[in-house]
């Protein structure tokens, strides 16, 4: 029967480690800092950046909040913004 065919596996998505993410740069976010462009927003949550919240910075220079970003990069290697590799 047509529904009874399975369907194989696909490759699992693998993102980052633990130890990988620890070692992405981190800022804290002040009103002052002058490298953060993308009208001071987080492309996940689309929340504006308030002084004093931690943020990684990937090797692409986008700029994501920690707690947003980190599940994001646990199941894909790629920035959400621009798709740049994150792996060595």
């Amino acid at each position: 029967d047509f529904f009874d065919l399975t369907i194989p596996d696909e490759t699992p998505v693998v993102g980052l480690t633990d130890s990988e993410l620890e070692r992405l740069p981190t800022m804290i976010f002040t009103k002052s800092c002058t490298t953060i462009q993308d009208d001071d927003k987080c492309a996940v949550c689309l929340s504006e950046y308030i002084g004093g919240e931690k943020l990684k910075h990937l090797r692409c220079k986008h700029f994501f909040h920690s707690e947003c970003i980190d599940p994001w990069l646990k199941t894909s290697t790629r920035c959400p913004i621009c798709r740049g590799e994150q792996t060595s």
